[in-house]
């Protein structure tokens, strides 16, 4: 009997220690609700980014998307992004649409500048770059291909 209730006991914190894992991954504070300042940036496409969307700069996660919207008279989608507080991000930076490889989540990057004026809550990043149409560009590959072949008639 003794062993029985070790066994229980084992396998309720087991499962009382994946609950609390579980919980703190699913309702811990995102970076949307941590302190921080927000930058923006507008973006001719942004595939693949949206609420939620890590920042990183150097590698590291330092911010995350908090809104995207179409602004209707540009016809561009604007970004918000909470920085965290403390880290300073220079006035020339540039905010890219990036992944890591063809097949994971896509994420704003920040690439530092070398100014030494930074941005401040609520401005926006000068020099951007748009999300890459993976699959456009590999159509156009395919149809330069054909071309030069002679299957597809130019």
């Amino acid at each position: 009997m003794n062993g029985d209730f070790r066994t229980i006991i084992s396998g309720l914190a087991t499962v009382v220690a994946i609950a609390v894992i579980f919980g703190y991954a699913t309702w811990g504070k995102s970076f949307a609700e941590l302190d921080g300042y927000t930058l923006k940036a507008e973006f001719g496409r942004i595939n693949g980014v949206g609420v939620g969307s890590p920042v990183q700069l150097a590698g590291i996660q330092v911010g995350a998307v908090t809104s995207a919207r179409l602004i209707q008279e540009s016809k561009r989608a604007e970004i918000a992004m909470t920085i965290q507080d403390g880290i300073e991000v220079p006035t020339d930076s540039v905010a890219l649409i990036v992944s890591d490889s063809l097949f994971s989540d896509k994420f704003i990057r920040i690439d530092p500048g070398g100014m030494l004026d930074v941005l401040g809550d609520g401005d926006r990043f000068e020099y951007v770059q748009d999300s890459i149409d993976l699959i456009g560009l590999f159509q156009k590959i395919v149809e330069s291909a054909e071309r030069n072949r002679g299957i597809v008639p130019e």
